[in-house]
């Protein structure tokens, strides 16, 4: 008589968490940054965006700063001339060590170069990347390293306090350290959350053919919003590769004196981003044709009024080249891609540069259905300014 076999008792190990996102609400929990002037003068910013950790498989208690995405907004109300109002704080390159967490009420230390930026560094030309008729205009961060002390409690219960020196802080040379205070419970989790970008579209039309009439547009509502689905595939959290979801307002097809014409030259693109300014949002404005031989051109700004956005030429395009295109564009907007001399200054993983590898999104030859994109180039996307933290899970990352 064959033995039964007997059931288990182990229990399953439940999986442990690799990732916690602390989320700082610069109404409720006064995180702050100061800085300093070398006469003792202090400046206050409240902050408000994200900041995750990704715990090591093997030791539960040692983690790396995987983003820092903040923004910081200034309290006081009688100001220097010229003093920044709004502030960016990212990390400046991947933190590729490990930290410990030590028992509670124990601090240790951390050491990270983070990345300082606002809109008044584009009047200075040693912040401003100026770009061609390829290559994006951006703003040349502030690169500071700041020294955290941080400890964690049983309760998740997580404490950043940092400090470092600015070797210049323009336009304010008097400006000499900085100090970050955030504290707050983590949230857990095996996932990342998804992360939001806002799209502020608007469609070019034809000319008019009936006088005090507008011209017809040169796509529908439905295809538009089609093509925002497309490239939600290929960025986004359900489909895409780098937890990154665009979402977009209603899109509008200006008329009258504020009509975007079909045929658009180049040049005038600065002139339609300064006239619809979007706030947080990345403008997109599809046209017929861009003009230049270009199908594509992005431009993150170059100083305070100078406009922010994306354009694409919809021209004999199919609805997977528009799609390809638009995302390269809005990848640009996210930071990724806009150091090179011209399209043809090119690396192989495709950070700083366009990408020389042939499957890259980031490839200079945008329209070739080459989609893909590397961990990387999704970690410079989130630490953008233009990023925003959503509630829902993200399960898909991409390998190196």
């Amino acid at each position: 008589m064959a033995a039964k076999k007997r059931s288990s008792s182990k229990k399953k190990k439940r999986s442990k968490p690799k990732f916690a996102t602390l989320v700082l609400d610069s109404k409720k929990d006064g995180h702050q940054l100061v800085l300093k002037s070398k006469q003792g003068k202090l400046f206050h910013y409240n902050l408000e965006g994200f900041i995750e950790l990704e715990f090591s498989k093997s030791k539960q208690k040692s983690f790396k700063v995987g983003i820092l995405n903040i923004t910081g907004h200034l309290v006081e109300s009688r100001i220097p001339k010229n003093m920044p109002k709004n502030i960016h704080l990212s990390l400046n390159s991947p933190d590729k060590t490990f930290h410990t967490v030590g028992p509670d009420k124990n601090l240790n230390l951390l050491e990270l170069e983070l990345a300082l930026q606002y809109p008044e560094l584009g009047k200075y030309k040693k912040y401003l990347r100026t770009g061609s008729s390829d290559v994006v205009s951006s703003i040349i961060p502030i690169l500071v390293t700041v020294t955290f002390a941080y400890g964690m409690t049983s309760n998740n219960k997580f404490t950043l306090f940092g400090f470092g020196f600015f070797f210049e802080f323009l336009p304010l040379k008097k400006i000499s350290q900085i100090f970050v205070w955030i504290s707050g419970s983590i949230f857990l989790t095996p996932h990342l959350f998804c992360k939001e970008v806002c799209l502020d579209i608007k469609v070019a039309r034809w000319p008019s053919t009936t006088p005090g009439q507008p011209g017809r547009k040169i796509m529908s509502l439905t295809k538009v919003m089609r093509i925002i689905k497309m490239v939600n595939k290929i960025l986004a959290c359900r489909d895409g590769q780098c937890c990154v979801h665009m979402a977009p307002g209603v899109p509008t097809f200006p008329t009258g004196a504020a009509a975007i014409p079909s045929a658009f030259p180049l040049s005038a693109t600065q002139t339609v981003l300064t006239r619809y300014p979007s706030g947080s949002c990345i403008t997109l404005v599809f046209v017929n044709n861009l003009g230049g031989g270009l199908q594509g051109q992005a431009t993150t700004g170059g100083g305070p009024g100078v406009g922010l956005g994306a354009f694409v030429s919809v021209a004999g395009l199919t609805n997977d080249t528009l799609a390809n295109l638009a995302a390269h564009e809005l990848v640009h907007m996210l930071g990724v891609a806009n150091d090179g001399i011209n399209n043809n200054d090119t690396e192989p993983k495709g950070i700083k540069k366009h990408s020389s590898t042939s499957n890259n999104l980031m490839e200079p030859n945008t329209g070739s259905f080459n989609n893909n994109l590397n961990l990387a180039q999704c970690f410079k996307m989130a630490n953008s300014p233009f990023i925003k933290l959503r509630s829902s899970i993200c399960i898909y990352r991409p390998d190196e």
